[in-house]
């Protein structure tokens, strides 16, 4: 009797426990499983927080920030109201829910949201730069920028807020500020990869192709398994008549990502344009149109393998599909047009095609037809 009533003690004293901690013990597990990406075993502590305390407004934001953490932003905008309606000026809980709002598409709410931390705490700087952020994704940047430079003047070495202003220059197509900007948070931050290749995008922009191809190489060397850094290294490259170097760069970035859209394009354009190989080129642009079926770059280039194969039907089908389609220059398609019409001997609606592209502002080389004919 005497060792069961041992073991009795020994269960009493071991199988509770958990049930003994404190709300802020849970509250401080659930962190810790948040920070280990232990999601699921973060909401259950969190869980058991607001069990003993429904009304603690930390815990229902700390299980809003785990949820937003999972990407789970309708279940945390939940959470988040809970602190809210608890806590009315809780400021924290306020900009991340501002923050989650900018992610689910609710700029407008966003900016309502930040503005109410703005009008409690002027000097609340994620509220400034998350407002910043949402005004820029609605397109408007003059406003977007003061909020953002409101930002910096209260906190001038966060890195993060640096990436939204040259964002918003990158936007405006703004590129030399843009670079500047760029430069400033990778001061800051030097291991920020996507400062690295959005720089390199600025710049080459600018048609300083050969910064561009430094600034990717440093991406690289950062993350090496960065496919989109290879990809884009690559058409810097290209700019530059570095062909083979290019080449091997889209390799790279498809070895990495064999759905790396970029490099999918780079490489059938060279296969093409340079390596006399339009069949291959044609296979590459075809996938690429089955991951970007909206994209008319892809079937303009198509276009072109199949012109360069000889196969001027399936060419005009192409170039009339990126008219129908818009979101390139007409008058391009509308003279390749005219170069596979007149391969096919239809004359008379070649010239008619010719005569379009340049009434829609076509100025590039002419054929032997469209001389004799202007």
């Amino acid at each position: 009797m005497k060792l069961i009533r041992v073991a009795f003690v020994l269960l009493l004293l071991t199988g509770p426990v958990y049930g003994q901690l404190a709300v802020g013990d849970w509250i401080e597990r659930g962190r810790d499983f948040t920070e280990e990406g232990k999601y699921d075993a973060a909401i259950d502590a969190f869980d058991e927080a607001i069990k003993l305390d429904p009304s603690d407004a930390v815990v229902w934001y700390n299980k809003g920030t785990s949820l937003y953490d999972q990407g789970k932003y309708d279940e945390a905008i939940k959470s988040l109201d809970e602190a809210i309606e608890l806590d009315p000026k809780y400021k924290e809980a306020m900009v991340m829910k501002g923050t989650v709002l900018s992610l689910l598409g609710k700029y407008n709410e966003s900016i309502k949201v930040f503005d109410e931390v703005i009008s409690l705490n002027p000097n609340m700087v994620y509220a400034w730069a998350g407002k910043g952020n949402a005004l820029r994704l609605l397109g408007k940047d003059y406003e977007a920028l003061g909020a953002v430079n409101q930002a910096i003047d209260l906190s001038p070495d966060d890195a993060l807020i640096r990436r939204v202003k040259a964002d918003i220059f990158m936007r405006q197509g703004k590129y030399d500020a843009a670079v500047e900007a760029w430069n400033e948070a990778i001061r800051l931050d030097p291991s920020d990869v996507q400062a690295w290749e959005f720089k390199g995008s600025a710049l080459s922009h600018l048609g300083r192709y050969e910064e561009s191809a430094d600034a990717y190489d440093e991406a690289i060397r950062l993350d090496p398994s960065d496919s989109l850094a290879w990809s884009k290294k690559g058409t810097a490259l290209k700019a530059q008549d570095k062909y083979e170097e290019a080449f091997d760069a889209y390799n790279e970035a498809l070895r990495l990502d064999p759905r790396d859209i970029e490099a999918l394009n780079g490489k059938g354009s060279f296969l093409c344009d340079n390596l006399g190989r339009p069949d291959e080129a044609n296979r590459i642009f075809d996938e690429a149109i089955r991951l970007e079926p909206a994209d008319p770059t892809f079937r303009y280039n198509k276009g072109n393998a199949l012109y360069a194969m000889g196969n001027y039907t399936d060419a005009i089908k192409c170039w009339e599909d990126v008219i129908d389609m818009g979101g390139l220059p007409e008058s391009m398609s509308q003279h390749k047009i005219g170069n596979a019409l007149r391969m096919l001997h239809r004359n008379s609606e070649a010239e008619a095609a010719y005569t379009k592209a340049r009434e829609l502002g076509y100025s590039g080389p002419m054929t032997q037809m469209e001389m004799t004919t202007t």
